[in-house]
Order: structure tokens, then sequence, then C-alpha cells
């Protein structure tokens, strides 16, 4: 888990949330950040009458829940639940704590709801390329081997408790853990009454309560192959936004762009888009679309948005050698 959880923080973060237009508050947001997920979390608060120092208590519990996540599905260490299962594989069952357990039965559901594209068991072929430590192409008979621990890789389900049942299998959540933490800080700021909030963590952000503006909260886009020039602002409601792209883990060999977006069925990384952006009603719900939807590719992938209620995306690709791009909903108006 600590290879591509490193590689995350090197991520070029491709979006912001904007300045809001219109109906704007008469005082400024008040914001703070701190370092967690591997890279800078800003949580901003819009409500109206707060002070700095009325507000930390609500910072500090947000960034609190965080923590206490991220040690326990994203962090290598004791804490981290994911490595105590691929410890066990093959052996025993793992008791779960009940966030993690029911965010594992999310994870799997989504499975079977993303045409099999969204697993989180394809750890052992994440592993296998080595992104952030020794980058390594593995050949066609070693990914078939590892077929056979992500595609054919069971798991036993009792209580609370998980047992996988090959040793070598293994869970990764970053394509959702992120997403589910920073939906459980604002579940945390809610409990501490605070009303509108983004939370940002690099290409990933939630959106909370009603937008200060009647368009909604506005986000800008840049543009994957063109971070410099933003191709747009889009407003959005409350929920989830997240952004994919083929620079993640990057590395090249013999010319080939390998990076860390793997198509599960085939252990390649998947080349239909080049990014993908996909706003939902949660944060959780947004990041492992817009990974199944960068797999799929921009007509397949915005086709099985339309099976969830108030997604939409934003899909970049290439076509006759030009980068081009589509889009459904609020980013309707950023297709070209």
């Amino acid at each position: 888990m600590r290879h591509f959880f490193r590689v995350s923080i090197a991520l070029l973060v491709l979006i912001s949330v904007g300045n809001f237009s219109g109906c704007a508050p008469k005082q400024k947001p008040i914001s703070e950040t701190r370092p967690l997920m591997g890279s800078e979390v800003t949580i901003t608060v819009y409500d109206k009458g707060q002070t700095r120092e009325s507000l930390q208590p609500a910072f500090d519990e947000a960034f609190q829940v965080m923590k206490q996540l991220e040690s326990k599905i994203l962090l290598p260490g004791s804490d981290n639940e994911l490595e105590k299962l691929a410890a066990s594989a093959g052996g025993q069952s793992v008791p779960l704590s009940p966030q993690v357990f029911d965010l594992l039965m999310e994870a799997l559901r989504l499975y079977d709801q993303t045409e099999k594209v969204f697993d989180i068991r394809v750890k052992p072929m994440l592993d296998a390329y080595g992104f952030g430590a020794k980058p390594h192409v593995p050949d066609d008979s070693e990914l078939d081997t590892l077929k056979s621990l992500v595609a054919q890789g069971g798991l036993f389900v009792a209580g609370k408790s998980i047992l996988l049942s090959k040793k070598g299998m293994g869970f990764t959540l970053y394509k959702i853990g992120p997403g589910y933490i920073v939906d459980q800080a604002a579940a945390a700021l809610a409990g501490k009454g605070i009303q509108t909030a983004t939370i940002q963590a690099g290409r990933l952000i939630r959106l909370m309560g009603e937008s200060p503006s009647a368009q909604g909260f506005s986000v800008s886009i840049d543009n994957p192959s063109n971070p410099s020039k933003p191709i747009g602002t889009v407003y959005l409601p409350a929920g989830g936004y997240a952004m994919v792209a083929d620079d993640e883990g990057a590395f090249e060999k013999n010319g080939k762009k390998y990076h860390m977006l793997l198509d599960p069925r085939s252990g390649r990384p998947a080349e239909l888009c080049t990014a993908f952006a996909v706003h939902a009603t949660s944060a959780a719900e947004a990041q492992p679309l817009a990974l199944s939807a960068f797999i799929l590719g921009p007509t397949d992938g915005l086709k099985l948005l339309e099976k969830f209620p108030n997604s939409s995306g934003l899909a970049f690709f290439g076509k006759n050698g030009h980068s081009s791009r589509t889009g459904t909903g609020p980013f309707a108006n950023l297709s070209r």
C-alpha cells in the first residue's frame, strides 16, 4: 500500500475550488489546511457569523476524524485494517471495525454496478508495477497469474469479519477511501452545526450544504493536457467531485506510458481516456465512478453515470490525434 499511496501525493492538482460569484457572503470564508492523505486538505466554511475561534472545535474534530480513518485504510502501519486482511489471506478471517467493514461492502457493491471494473482486489496488480518505487512492467504470464488473485479471488464474510480466500490477495481503497474520509469529515462538520463548507484534497472535493451562490459551488477545471490553461468553470450542487487522469503514478518504458489506473480485467493501464471528472451525490461515490468511467471510455463511461441518480461527468480523450472532451449535466457546456 505504501508505494501507491505515496504516488498519490505527487499528483498534479487539476482542479480547484474557485471564488463564488453572485450572492456573495458578507464575510470572507474561513479556511484551515493540514497535511493529510499524502497531500494537503483544506476545509473552507462559508457560514455567516463565524470566526476562526468559533470554528476551531469543528475544524479540530473534522481533521481528527480524517486522521483516524486515514490510519485504518490508507497509511501503512499497525492500525491499517487492510494490511491485516492481506496478511491473513488464505488463512483466517479478520474482524473489522464497523466503518471499514461497511466501506468494503459498499466497494464490493460498486463492483457489480460498474460492469466489474471498479475492483478493490486489484492491489496485487498495482504492486506488480511498482508504482512510485521501482517501476516494472509485468509480462502477460505474470498478469495471468495475478488474475487468479483479482478476477477469480474470492472472499468469505461472517458477521463483520472477512477472509480473503487466496494467499497474495489484498484490497486497495485508494479510489474510494479518500472520498469516504472527506464525506465523514463533512458529517463531523454538520454535527458541529456547520451548514456550508467545502473539503478539498487535491482532485477530490466534498461540497457540503447549500451554496452561497444561486448557481452552485464554483469549480475551476484545468485541462489535463495543459494544466496552465483552465478549460472553464462548472457550477455544481452539494455532493462529491473527483477527477482521475493518466498522469497518476505514470512512468515510461520503451517509449510507452504506464499509469496506475488499471483495467482489472486485463491488468493493463486503461487507454480510452486521458482523464475523467465526475460529480455524484457523495465523494465516496464520485471517486470510484470517475475511475470506472475512465476505464470504460467516454461513451460507455458517461452511459454508466446514467445509472446513478444526480451524477454527471466530463470525459477527456484523444480523437484523430487531437484532445477532445464530452460531458453531461453541468459539464455539458465544457464539451467541445
